[in-house]
């Protein structure tokens, strides 16, 4: 039997013994090819989940396992993306994307520019090869991010609110070319988002967090069909789900002082 890509057993995140913690017993499982976003308040540690998942940070307590395989940081599978593309101002978008693989130096540069350049296409951005990032769109600065992401051998992204700062449109754009890149490269996708709508047309599974600490209230899956289409936003199902993970959402709201 495969392993999951990401098993989070317990985790708790502490940064002193008298505050809080910001995270609390963690425990949660993504299988190999999953979309599974986190949704929760400002404050309830989602983005420090998704840190500690990619080795960023360490937990207080617990332990963390990809693909099978427990270590400290810096595994090979992962590749991630933050909210803000991060792009070099003074690299073309080709470089950029070439830059995880000359870090790498295991391979010559004419393969590099080649894999970086199958990645540009894959994000629908050929043809940009030789501008700076102060030359492209919101959307196109996080298009070549996802580009620099998938240009390596990560088989799981991790996306901290990659589309939070793009008007309705191009988020919505963005959030189609998400799932037809995962459906055309079977990679394991775990995204952080405030925007429930978000979650619930990406996802095969959405994770509930609280606060004060943050926590897991819970999960929802997702049976909408696929391919989805920005059509099912509309309709009463699609409504359900978002309903449910609301009401899930608020039960978190008024109990923050048993914790």
């Amino acid at each position: 039997m495969t392993a999951p890509a990401i098993e989070v057993h317990h985790v708790s995140l502490a940064y002193t013994s008298i505050d809080t913690p910001e995270l609390l017993d963690i425990h949660l499982s993504v299988e190999d090819g999953e979309l599974v976003s986190i949704v929760g308040p400002s404050g309830c540690g989602k983005s420090s989940l998704l840190r500690m998942i990619a080795g960023v940070l360490e937990p207080t307590s617990g332990h963390i396992v990809i693909s099978g395989n427990e270590r400290k940081r810096g595994w090979a599978e992962l590749s991630f993306v933050p909210q803000d593309s991060l792009l070099l101002p003074w690299r073309t978008v080709l470089d950029n994307v070439c830059l995880p693989l000359e870090l790498a130096r295991d391979t010559d540069q004419q393969t590099i520019r080649k894999k970086a350049q199958e990645a540009l296409a894959l994000v629908n951005l050929s043809g940009v090869e030789s501008k700076y990032p102060r030359q492209l769109s919101g959307g196109m600065r996080q298009r070549a991010a996802l580009a620099r992401a998938l240009v390596g051998n990560a088989r799981i992204l991790l996306l901290d609110e990659p589309f939070a700062a793009l008007d309705a449109l191009t988020r919505n754009q963005l959030n189609l070319e998400l799932l037809r890149i995962q459906a055309q490269t079977g990679i394991t996708i775990v995204l952080v988002t405030h925007n429930i709508f978000e979650a619930v047309f990406l996802s095969d599974r959405v994770i509930v967090m609280g606060e004060n600490p943050g926590r897991i209230l819970g999960e929802i899956k997702i049976p909408l069909p696929k391919p989805r289409t920005l059509k099912m936003i509309g309709t009463p199902e699609f409504s359900h789900w978002v309903g449910t993970i609301q009401d899930l959402l608020e039960t978190g709201w008024g109990d923050q002082d048993e914790h």
